[in-house]
């Protein structure tokens, strides 16, 4: 007996939404790590996301109900809204933060200062301090600071600064892209959460109604094996990738304690838009196969031919009545 299509379109959205959720977990991590990039967007963008996966997923059934769309414009509207994603998705890898400037030793984006001689400051110890005079140093020992007050919070004798004066953390930069980082983000999960119907219909509609449950569970399978699997690896391997200082000691490696933005920012999207042009190829060869079908009673009767041309009378007969 085959199960109601509303389980099915139910059980998909389901999944859809953790799909997505997973993916912007994953992007999250990647940019939450790194120096507050995008300010307060730990706390807007989930928020932003799942409304408009949510909104996007609704107005895909509604449309997908309303209009009677053929198998070729199926096909058509699911790549018009891929190729969204990979258009919005594209756009937020130049939409970042400049990398922050400190002074210490000699590593990339930093600005050298030679203090191992005279206060011994050791490269490994990060703690990074900001000047009066708005640096950035490596740690209190590279702005040569001679005095703690406040419990570690403020600094004083720092023959490096002017005045004298530093404060832990590193100092507040400008950084206004966080309105057209979200705005892409917008746009790139309607996009995706827009196809979610579409495509689970197209998947169903193209095969029998006993085979439904397994082509979506195949469906299934196939996205954790070619996505859900690797991902870890692949994006923490890119994480690690784009350490500049790692806190680490002769015994063990440890937690990144600085990143290279930009480079973080360009592999982890590059590496989704790769992903997402290798989609776009199968989709281009579905629409080639569905693209002289006019409607799915054709596709159905082409079903029923080939089966009759291969010896299986029996589910031809059982298609032909349904």
């Amino acid at each position: 007996m085959a199960i109601p299509p509303e389980r099915f379109r139910l059980a998909l959205l389901h999944r859809r939404l953790a799909e997505l959720q997973k993916e912007q977990n994953m992007v999250l991590l990647a940019f939450n790590r790194p120096c507050e990039q995008y300010g307060n967007q730990r706390s807007v963008r989930p928020a932003v996301t799942v409304a408009t996966v949510a909104i996007g997923a609704f107005f895909g059934g509604y449309i997908t109900k309303k209009f009677k769309l053929s198998p070729r414009m199926f096909i058509v509207v699911i790549l018009i809204l891929h190729a969204g994603q990979i258009v919005f998705g594209g756009g937020v890898i130049f939409v970042g933060c400049d990398q922050p400037q400190i002074v210490g030793p000699n590593m990339p984006h930093s600005i050298p200062i030679n203090m191992t001689d005279d206060c011994h400051c050791d490269p490994k110890d990060y703690f990074p301090v900001c000047g009066s005079d708005g640096r950035n140093f490596h740690s209190p020992c590279y702005a040569g600071c001679k005095e703690v007050v406040r419990n570690g919070r403020m600094y004083a004798n720092c023959t490096v600064i002017p005045d004298g004066q530093a404060s832990a953390g590193l100092c507040p930069f400008e950084c206004n892209t966080l309105i057209p980082y979200l705005l892409l983000n917008v746009l790139g999960y309607a996009s995706g959460s827009l196809k979610i119907m579409p495509m689970f219909l197209a998947t169903i509609r193209s095969v029998e109604d006993r085979d439904k449950s397994t082509a979506a569970g195949l469906k299934s399978v196939a996205a954790s094996l070619l996505a859900f699997i690797p991902a870890p690896i692949v994006f923490g391997n890119m994480i690690d990738t784009s350490c500049i200082l790692w806190n680490s000691d002769s015994s063990r490696k440890g937690s990144c304690s600085l990143y290279n933005i930009a480079e973080l920012r360009i592999g982890m999207f590059g590496t989704v838009l790769i992903y997402k042009a290798a989609a776009l190829i199968f989709m281009l060869l579905a629409l080639w196969k569905v693209w002289s079908i006019k409607d799915w009673e054709e596709l159905r009767k082409k079903k029923t031919d080939h089966m009759k041309m291969h010896g299986d009378a029996e589910k031809a007969v059982s298609m032909e009545h349904k």
